[in-house]
């Protein structure tokens, strides 16, 4: 080993020991003198370039960087620091040029694909920049980098939901990352509104979604032979905690009401002028909300008509809940008891509900969850795709319930090479297919409410497994219903709150159950045709025409009271 080499390696110490301390000035100086010694080192350059980079020396990093990528043209890491460099000194042509090379040289180089993604964001390239994130947390569903950075995009255009799922799997697979959990923090449903990391994307975002989307066309009245409705045009405001199953439950009772030509207000963030601006305030989930539960004081307290949505019962969750914590805290139960007492009435989407909680609240009524055909989505053919692909929805905390039925979807996987598999929203539960081949299984990250009937449209059928413990907590159909809307034949657990839905599918108790009837579907499509049919026609009695009607009567009862 030559002097040379024994002064190069102790430089090299020095500086790392120095950079671990934090003196990125004393690392700097080390590895200055290193590239002296090694003029033609990628890695030497490299290091010196990191150094720059920690002082703020960007244009003096980026030389260093053009001269290691020199040295190592192939290198694909030497490629990815130059896009970095480049862009960080405002050279973004030469950037997207430095990252392709790095991608060319390993597609699946994820520093590559994150740092493009970002760039193709900040240029408002937008569709490419969100494309290459969700391919990434399609294709390696444990990024935990990208599924941040995407769930930053979905939480810049307010759909906290999503962002929310993203985030929570990300601290899941890194739980020390602070900026991880930070983000989830921002999304909590007890804050009234999301942190936009850069302002301004939201609209860029909003725009991009809009070219994309079918024309749609305007709720239209209900039919001349329709009933006329009493309407007393009362001024409706509808609160809720920011969780997508809101936006789903409550946007199509609110706009129905504005077509009824009601004044309506559909928001998670209350405002101190609605006391004087509304009539009838609905709180959706209020106990989840300390903010929600104060402003239902308020109204109770200013004589506003209090109507409380539940969709589930959270005392009948099961002890081992993922969500339980949230859900059925003490403090969440004890705030869900008062709410329901003070209530005017209590609305819930099926008559299994309404009989769980009649004996907690002053009044129960049933106000079935809906769609609207208005959004185009619901009709518009889904992607062309080869076999029959069986698909499933859930967030990271309903992964047990797919779990269940794993054994039977892995028996019908080997033995039906036409069957497909696709999952929506949960990366955790696309793992547990991981020895299924990339070209039998997609994975589909979480979208918007608006944007999720052609999410489904996707799948040939729907899986809707739900684990024995937790059949009694649930407490909606709005899944099946959501199924005969877009004309999905499903196999469903027999949940109490579902077995009333009378059609369009089959329940399935155990793991034979479940193999048989998913062959059957497969196998037969003449029944996957009578079964969408018939879901489509049950549907049809929860268009948004129908659920505003059901509204407006409850509204005129409470308020005549």
């Amino acid at each position: 080993m030559t002097t040379a080499t024994l002064d190069l390696n102790d430089l090299l110490a020095r500086a790392d020991a120095f950079a671990g301390a934090g003196d990125w000035t004393a690392a700097q100086l080390q590895l200055a003198r290193a590239r002296i010694i090694a003029p033609h080192d990628a890695g030497v350059a490299t290091g010196h370039g990191i150094s720059l980079l920690r002082l703020g020396r960007l244009p003096d990093a980026l030389t260093e960087f053009q001269h290691a990528a020199r040295l190592a043209p192939d290198n694909p890491e030497a490629l990815n620091n130059l896009g970095f460099a480049s862009a960080l000194n405002g050279q973004a042509q030469a950037a997207e040029t430095a990252f392709m090379a790095a991608l060319d040289r390993d597609p699946e180089h994820g520093a590559a694909i994150r740092n493009l993604a970002q760039l193709y964001l900040d240029l408002d390239r937008l569709q490419e920049g969100v494309g290459l994130l969700v391919s990434r947390v399609r294709s390696v569903p444990d990024d935990a980098d990208a599924l941040h950075l995407l769930g930053t995009c979905y939480e810049e255009v307010d759909d906290v939901e999503s962002a929310r799922a993203l985030f929570r799997q990300a601290v899941v697979l890194r739980p020390e990352e602070v900026e991880f959990q930070t983000a989830l923090a921002r999304v909590s449903p007890a804050r009234p509104e999301a942190v936009l990391a850069r302002p301004g994307l939201s609209d860029k975002l909003s725009r991009l979604k809009a070219a994309a989307q079918p024309v749609q066309t305007m709720a239209q009245p209900a039919a001349s032979g329709a009933p006329a409705l009493q309407t007393k045009t009362a001024a409706v405001a509808f609160y809720g905690t920011g969780e997508q199953s809101d936006a789903t439950r409550l946007a199509v009772p609110a706009n129905a009401l504005a077509d009824l030509r009601h004044r309506v207000k559909l928001t998670r963030t209350p405002d101190a002028k609605d006391l004087k601006d509304f009539d009838v305030m609905v709180f959706s989930r209020p106990h989840l909300s300390p903010e929600l539960m104060h402003h239902l004081k308020q109204a109770r307290a200013a004589g506003k008509v209090v109507i409380v949505d539940m969709e589930s019962d959270p005392r009948g969750l099961a002890v081992d809940h993922p969500r339980r914590a949230y859900l059925a805290s003490a403090e969440a139960l004890a705030n869900l008891d008062l709410a329901l007492s003070e209530a005017d009435l209590v609305t819930v989407p099926t008559e299994y509900l309404a009989a769980a909680l009649q004996t907690r609240c002053r009044r129960v009524s049933v106000a079935p969850s809906g769609w609207s055909p208005a959004n185009a989505w619901w009709t518009k053919p889904g992607p062309a795709h080869d076999g029959v692909v069986l698909g499933w929805v859930g967030d990271p905390s309903q992964d047990r319930d797919l779990l269940e039925i794993a054994p039977a979807l892995h028996q019908v996987l080997h033995t039906r090479p036409e069957a497909r598999i696709a999952i929506a929203g949960s990366p955790s539960a696309y793992q547990a297919f991981d020895d299924v081949t990339e070209a039998r299984k997609l994975f589909l990250p979480m979208v918007a409410a608006d944007d999720f009937p052609f999410l489904l449209a996707h799948f040939d059928v729907l899986l809707a497994p739900v684990r024995e413990r937790c059949l009694a907590s649930l407490g909606s159909d709005q899944r099946l219903m959501e199924a005969g809307a877009r004309g999905l034949p499903w196999v469903a657990s027999p949940a109490p709150a579902w077995t009333t839905w009378p059609g369009g599918g089959e329940f399935c108790a155990t793991e034979s159950d479940w193999v048989s009837q998913i062959e059957r579907l497969i196998d037969d499509a003449a029944l996957r045709d009578r079964l969408q049919q018939a879901g489509r026609a049950i549907a049809r009695s929860r268009s948004a025409d129908m659920i505003g009607t059901r509204w407006q009567q409850m509204i005129d009862d409470v308020m005549a009271r």
